[in-house]
């Protein structure tokens, strides 16, 4: 996470995010979950994301939203999230966290932060 500022229990509108990654004015908002049914991690997280990014109603507070559970994604579910990108521009991903890290994240943190 090269160039970025990363805040754990961030404190944003009057929400507790559990992790902020910012690079320049973008920042990406991720939401824990032990759950191991991805979808389920989806539903819960997905929630709570959008009332940080929205609540109160006001522009985005964050470019990206990203879901970090212990489960792996299937098809379906990576279908799922392309489907709330590409037909109602949410800009959500998901991915599994393994032995404390989350693979793939600053390469996530590099294609939507820039």
């Amino acid at each position: 996470l090269q160039n970025a500022v990363v805040s754990v229990e961030a404190h944003v509108c009057g929400h507790q995010v559990d992790i902020v990654v910012e690079r320049g004015r973008k920042r990406l908002f991720v939401e824990l979950k032990t759950l191991t049914i991805v979808k389920q991690a989806i539903r819960q997280a997905l929630a709570q994301l959008l009332e940080y990014c929205y609540w109160p109603p006001d522009d985005s507070r964050a470019h990206a939203l990203l879901i970090v559970g212990a489960g792996e994604a299937d098809d379906e579910d990576d279908q799922y999230l392309r489907l709330l990108r590409d037909r109602f521009s949410i800009p959500v991903y998901y991915l599994t966290y393994r032995d404390g890290s989350i693979p793939g994240i600053g390469s996530l943190v590099d294609d939507v932060l820039g």
